[in-house]
């Protein structure tokens, strides 16, 4: 049985809300494990995703069910904290070239395509 206090081979998937930051034609992308530090205003909800991190012996590691939440940037610019190793702002075309999880670029997608 596993430890319901950890995220590593869980009994049940973890929610957790994904914020998409909407900055005029760029998003905030984060290499992180905790938010950047920016204001925002939440506008809706964009999307759903599960990601499921499997071990080498094939066991589920890790499963966390996201719910993107489209969020409109109000002030600050975003600075790596604890564990994040880099925050910018980007572009779809400047996404393209980055390595992001398999769900961020048609969500990036939906946030700039969205009106609030």
């Amino acid at each position: 049985m596993s430890d319901p206090t950890t995220r590593y081979y869980p009994d049940r998937p973890f929610s957790c809300a994904l914020a998409v930051c909407r900055r005029g034609e760029r998003v905030l992308l984060a290499r992180r494990a905790m938010g950047p530090g920016i204001e925002a205003e939440p506008v809706r909800i964009i999307g759903g995703s599960n990601v499921i991190g499997h071990d080498d012996a094939g066991r589920v590691r890790a499963h966390f069910t996201l719910v993107a939440v489209l969020l409109d940037w109000s002030s600050g610019e975003g600075a790596p904290i604890e564990d994040a190793s880099e925050v910018r702002w980007v572009t779809l075309a400047e996404a393209g070239d980055l390595d992001t999880f398999a769900d961020a670029i048609p969500l990036m997608r939906l946030a700039l395509g969205a009106l609030a």
